[in-house]
């Protein structure tokens, strides 16, 4: 199994697995006196469906490891992820909506109009064992307490970073 992280305990006998995500959009800024610029990744749908594909891979390591523990962490700066769609009208990625209102559970799969490019490589049905929901917190305050400053476009003046990481140990799952 492919994992972005793996760490094991000195005896062999404890593990812990974590999947990473990076959501973003276009951003340039500085930190400590070192600039980044951020690509804008767009395709929300597809990052969204990758999100939903590494929890479910925890899950499988977690009911293939007995006494491990598994960790789905997000980090973006694209409020698409995060805020419901305001168009109120379904859509063939509804299954895979990250907003904070949404729980994801069951089987989620692309709606039937889905296009092949959107869905390549991606055509199978996730099928999640627990329920999982998606919190965001915003890192907004801790990035200026840090120095941290810049622009993600003329529309929107600063980028609000926000994380999510979902905690999962033997049948108990917690947000941190």
């Amino acid at each position: 199994m492919r994992l972005d992280l793996l760490v094991t305990s000195e005896d062999g006998l404890r593990r812990s697995a974590v999947e990473l995500k990076y959501l973003t959009r276009l951003w340039a800024g500085g930190y400590a006196g070192e600039r980044f610029e951020l690509k804008h990744q767009g395709a929300q749908d597809v990052r969204a469906h990758d999100v939903v594909q590494d929890i479910v891979r925890v899950e499988k390591f977690l009911a293939a490891m007995p006494g491990s523990n598994g960790a789905m962490v997000g980090v973006g700066i694209d409020p698409s992820y995060w805020n419901a769609p305001t168009h109120g009208r379904p859509t063939d990625a509804d299954a895979f909506r990250l907003h904070e209102v949404v729980v994801l559970h069951g089987t989620r799969a692309w709606g039937s109009l889905t296009g092949a490019g959107t869905s390549r490589g991606r055509e199978e049905p996730l099928a999640l064992v627990g329920r999982t929901g998606w919190r965001g917190r915003a890192a907004r305050r801790c990035l200026a307490r840090a120095g941290c400053s810049g622009r993600s476009s003329s529309r929107s003046p600063e980028a609000e970073l926000r994380y999510a990481c979902r905690l999962r140990a033997a049948g108990v799952a917690a947000w941190i």
